[in-house]
């Protein structure tokens, strides 16, 4: 079960315990605080998710670090279709970073930035 930052007593926690991550299609970590120290032990699982269609990180106080480390992870997901980091730490150039990354994923059919923060790429992020 992969530690995102929320717990394992987090229900959303819970509910991955049992699920084999190749079978997985959909994960929802919307408002769970995943921050920037959960969006790196994060991205170590999702490289083990192959198979995953939807991603939700919304509202996950996500900064320029765990923008990178997610950015870096979804290079590794060849069926993400639907993909939201809305109210996050990703600002126009966290955006333009992760547009030059998914545009390897062809089956990408929305991405929700909405409501972004000012967070920018830099050398210490």
């Amino acid at each position: 079960v992969p530690d995102a930052g929320v717990g394992q007593d987090h229900p959303r926690q819970r509910r991955w315990a049992g699920r084999s991550a190749a079978t997985l299609t959909g994960v929802n970590l919307s408002n769970t605080g995943v921050g920037d120290k959960g969006a790196v032990a994060l991205s170590g699982a999702l490289g083990r998710l192959s198979v995953l269609q939807r991603l939700d990180l919304s509202n996950n106080g996500l900064g320029g670090g765990g923008c990178r480390v997610v950015i870096e992870a979804l290079q590794q997901l060849p069926c993400l279709a639907s993909l939201n980091l809305a109210n996050n730490g990703v600002g126009v150039k966290w955006a333009q970073v992760l547009s030059e990354a998914l545009g390897g994923l062809s089956v990408l059919q929305r991405l929700d930035l909405r409501h972004r923060t000012t967070a920018t790429p830099s050398a210490s992020s």
